[in-house]
């Protein structure tokens, strides 16, 4: 295990203070960056190279991974073969303008990789396993081949296995910096709350004992891991002056306890300075017993919702928006009550563990049209359509559709235009009629066409009288 002096530090914010061209704006994560508080002090000073905090950091640096991504066959000429090739089984992109992605096929193994595998696969590569503790370790993360967790993926366990040997090899090389830059980066990418994040550190410290002496019982106690995963910083402790301090005492202090509180709140600090409102992820959801359906219409009216509300100065939800009518107990069962009771007391800006909440809030609203029922007969799963989508809106809002205003009153308009048309064609036949008894009069003789003055020839001479032939002869 390396210490902190051997990973750089300095470069990698000098890689982060670059500003990306536009092109390759990083998308938010799922997870606030707010909720890297922790992830490094918890760490024992030989061991901060393996915070999230620098994923962090390595995921809003934009050219850092990308720059290896791009490197191919030249990876291997600078030592960074094991970088360049892990890059490619974690990140994916449709094309070179876009930014580099966690990957999304199912035929990949890291797909189908979560925070707790990824610490164990990076503590069997740091331990140096054998094949036959991989293996075990594996299949008790519930990776088999092709199945994991009892679904069946296709994906062998010899891709998984490939992993940790990639790690392990490039750990012992120049490159070991830059493969624990990019599994931290796809750490963040996967990590949905600050539990996934606690999850990897305890997987991780299973194999090599990476917490500090005083969190050695962390795993062991339940109410200490909940009161760890609610920590984060505030608004107050990311103000520009903060962060600012902060990277000097970085840049100054490394290997200190200060030096790593400091690291994560310029960690969070830089990341908040680059992301909007996190996205959600779409999830397959049940309701009254019935069959498992995607929520994809439903979380397009959850963005809706969360982007009406979401204020970017406090990172927060601000429920001062919602009208007074909507906090109202007295009308407790209608659609925007609920509506506001799902925002104060369940939802989050990056929540997933209240998307069953937010679908049964979406289902069986008047005059909106589902495609699947239950068994007790319940409608649900919001069929996609601008206007469904609108009356549900209207639903959750003001809890009526909300109709379009009404039409203008276009009888007399028709009325108008019928009587112009009929005078119209009456014209039209008149003509009509006008000209054939002009063409009939003039065939039978009855009329006939004006003189045309001739003009008047000169007088002409009379020719000259040419004497006859008998007249000659005589």
């Amino acid at each position: 295990m390396s210490s902190a002096r051997s990973f750089p530090f300095s470069s990698l914010l000098r890689c982060s203070s670059c500003r990306p061209p536009r092109l390759l704006q990083r998308r938010s994560l799922a997870l606030p960056a707010s909720f890297v508080q922790g992830t490094m002090r918890i760490l024992r000073a030989e061991a901060v190279d393996f915070s999230p905090a620098l994923g962090l950091l390595a995921y809003h640096s934009h050219s850092l991974i990308a720059n290896l991504y791009n490197l191919g066959c030249a990876g291997s000429e600078l030592g960074m073969e094991e970088a360049v090739q892990l890059s490619r089984l974690l990140f994916h992109r449709r094309d070179a303008s876009l930014p580099l992605r966690a990957v999304r096929s199912p035929s990949m193994a890291a797909y189908h990789l979560d925070p707790s595998a990824i610490g164990h696969i990076l503590g069997l590569a740091v331990a140096r396993a054998d094949e036959e503790e991989v293996r075990n370790v594996l299949e008790a993360c519930g990776i088999r081949s092709n199945h994991v967790k009892g679904r069946r993926t296709g994906v062998s366990r010899a891709r998984y296995v490939e992993i940790v040997r990639l790690l392990s090899k490039g750990l012992a090389r120049p490159s070991r910096p830059f493969l624990l830059l990019l599994l931290l980066s796809f750490l963040w990418e996967k990590a949905v709350s600050k539990r996934c994040l606690l999850d990897f550190l305890l997987a991780l410290n299973t194999h090599v004992p990476v917490l500090r002496p005083e969190f050695s019982l962390l795993h062991l106690d339940h109410s200490w891991q909940e009161s760890w995963s609610r920590g984060g910083f505030s608004t107050e402790e990311l103000g520009d002056a903060q962060v600012a301090r902060a990277a000097e005492v970085v840049l100054e202090e490394e290997g200190t306890e200060n030096f790593s509180c400091s690291l994560e709140l310029l960690a969070a600090g830089m990341a908040l300075s680059q992301t909007s409102k996190p996205m959600l992820r779409s999830s397959k959801q049940r309701y009254k017993e019935g069959a498992e359906v995607p929520d994809c219409v439903e979380l397009v009216l959850r963005e809706v919702v969360d982007f009406l509300l979401f204020d970017p100065d406090k990172n927060d939800f601000d429920l001062s928006r919602f009208p007074p009518s909507s906090s109202s107990s007295s009308s407790s069962s209608s659609s925007p009550f609920r509506l506001f009771s799902f925002f104060r007391e369940e939802a989050t800006i990056s929540d997933s563990c209240c998307s069953p909440s937010w679908f049964a809030l979406c289902q069986e609203l008047d005059d909106c049209r589902y495609l699947s029922f239950s068994p007790c007969g319940a409608c649900y799963e919001l069929k996609p359509g601008r206007s469904n989508v609108a009356a549900a809106l209207g639903h959750l809002l003001a809890g009526q559709v909300l109709a379009p205003p009404d039409p203008p009153d276009l009888a007399p308009i028709l009325l108008l235009c019928l009587l112009l048309l009929l005078l119209l064609l009456l014209l039209t036949v008149c003509s009509s009629q006008a000209g054939l008894r002009s063409r009939t009069s003039s065939g039978s003789g009855t009329t006939s066409t004006p003189p045309v003055p001739s003009a008047r020839l000169p007088r002409c001479s009379p020719p000259p009288q040419v004497p006859s032939s008998s007249s000659n002869g005589a």
